[in-house]
């Protein structure tokens, strides 16, 4: 296996001050990397090994998706953020249902259930209804086969004033409650009459916190701890959080409010990073260095361009736009892959992992793979920014293919380009036979969902008896629905079958 080292310092210029002023002042003309054919996408793709990438959906049937959610039926709802994002105004963004007729393994329907979103970001299953975050509202509707739906807003308020700190990540908690996480732009939130949902002493200030909310009584909390993008829980209920240049951190004490909340306790920092290797951890990329990428360096350096100036000058090798941490809690993967966190690098086109071990009142994060990536990609316009479980036990990643991923506010004027997209979703699973499991074909899955379409999906596979899950699809190999516990829908019907339970048992059992 040939190991790419990238990141390295750019050199020429370096010091030059008036060659790059010069250059600044005339019409650049960077090289673009183009798209590559889907096949040879998939190809570019290099996993570790005993994991393999398969493909289960792409365009046309989906564009831009951004968050992604299975139901009971093994149905796939997506968010299709089509106007990231300059395009503020337009509501361009939607809601698609794709499904697998004939259960091959490959998504071939797609339907649009909600469209004329702005900036929509995140998605999640509560019984029949499907909630949206699209702020500065969160929305909700009933999904009806060949028609339309028609919202409700539950939320108002969420903000929006940058592009790269939407609410995202609906998560269930082991508080029985639905989490959402508020990022770096927080919110002053109300709800209408009309809502399922109260707001006590609206509107509700959650700058600087998240949300969670119990789907049964409507009742709205906030906690502690924020992210930017990414926020997950691990099976004990300990809670992750991710922002762009910090990979790993953890929320400790956030179920602990007479503790967190407290006068005293209010300048203490409950919000860590736990990665050992640093914040801005060294990544591994395969892919080559965007032209604009290397010439943004080069100015900053020289003082041509203002602008923040990270991994000592370096136009990569190290995080930079990290996003989606989720712990893994399926049980398709070898015991040793237990408490596992997964954090993409949409900058770098990989994925990272590292091992969470028990640190005291924390975690600590430790990388698993040295010198190389968890999942990494030859295409720069692979852009994992998303992850989620499937009812298989394998993990899905939100692949927005695209040519570039960044803001152009943080490209520099004179190196920003607009912005090409694809789209195809991708999943990463066992290599064929390395099954471990007799009674299931695929493991170890770990699942992208990109631009294109989805891999490593729902191939009337069933869901983990392991957990207390009934079969999704139907039965099928070494799977029966003989035995199915009335009322275990729930974890279906409200979590997309995610096989870890989250524990939301009571609350999942009421709404169904």
């Amino acid at each position: 296996m040939t190991r790419i080292f990238s990141g390295l310092l750019v050199g020429g210029l370096v010091g030059c001050a008036s060659s790059v002023s010069m250059i600044a002042q005339e019409p650049l003309h960077l090289e673009r990397l183009p798209a590559i054919p889907l096949r040879d996408a998939m190809q570019a793709i290099e996993t570790q090994p005993g994991f393999a990438v398969e493909l289960v959906a792409s365009e046309p049937l989906v564009s831009s998706p951004v968050a992604m959610e299975f139901d009971a039926a093994g149905d796939l709802f997506v968010v299709e953020m089509i106007d990231y994002s300059e395009q503020e105004h337009e509501a361009l963004g939607r809601v698609t249902r794709l499904r697998d007729t004939n259960h091959d393994g490959l998504m071939d329907e797609s339907e649009i259930i909600l469209s004329d979103l702005s900036w929509p970001t995140a998605i999640t299953k509560v019984g029949a209804d499907v909630w949206v975050a699209a702020p500065p509202n969160l929305i909700s509707t009933t999904p009806v086969s060949g028609l339309l739906a028609s919202p409700q807003i539950l939320l108002e308020g969420f903000g929006r004033q940058n592009v790269q700190g939407l609410a995202n990540s609906f998560r269930w908690g082991l508080d029985s409650r639905m989490h959402l996480s508020t990022s770096s732009n927080g919110g002053l939130l109300t709800a209408p009459d009309s809502s399922r949902i109260r707001v006590d002493k609206a509107p509700r200030q959650v700058s600087g916190r998240d949300v969670a909310i119990d789907v049964i009584t409507g009742s709205l909390y906030d906690v502690v701890g924020y992210g930017q993008h990414g926020m997950d829980f691990s099976p004990w209920g300990d809670r992750f959080v991710t922002s762009n240049s910090d990979h790993l951190q953890q929320v400790v004490a956030w179920y602990l409010p007479e503790l967190t909340d407290t006068l005293l306790s209010r300048g203490i920092a409950w919000r860590r990073s736990i990665a050992v290797d640093g914040p801005q951890a060294e990544v591994f990329r395969l892919s080559p260095v965007e032209p604009w990428r290397t010439l943004r360096t080069q100015m900053r350096l020289s003082g041509a361009s203002i602008g923040l100036l990270e991994g000592g000058g370096r136009a990569s090798g190290y995080f930079t736009s990290a996003t989606g941490v989720t712990i893994y809690d399926g049980d398709q993967w070898p015991e040793s892959e237990r408490m596992v966190a997964v954090v993409a690098d949409v900058g770098s086109n990989l994925v990272h992992r590292k091992l969470l071990r028990p640190d005291k009142l924390a975690y600590k994060g430790e990388r698993i793979d040295e010198n190389t990536e968890f999942v990494r990609s030859k295409d720069t316009w692979f852009r994992p920014v998303q992850f989620a479980h499937g009812p298989d036990g394998c993990l899905y990643i939100v692949d927005m293919a695209r040519e570039t991923i960044e803001h152009p506010k943080d490209q520099d004027a004179q190196s920003s380009q607009r912005l090409a997209s694809r789209n195809r979703f991708l999943a990463i699973g066992p290599r064929p036979g390395s099954a471990r499991d007799p009674g299931v074909t695929s493991h170890g899955c770990l699942a992208f969902f990109p631009i294109r379409p989805i891999a490593c999906l729902v191939r009337s596979r069933c869901c983990s008896w392991k957990h207390g899950f009934r079969d999704v699809v139907g039965p099928t190999e070494g799977c029966t629905s003989e035995g199915a516990t009335v009322g275990l829908d729930f974890v279906a019907s409200i979590s997309g079958c995610h096989s870890g339970c989250r524990a939301a048992t009571r609350a999942a059992a009421v709404v169904q």
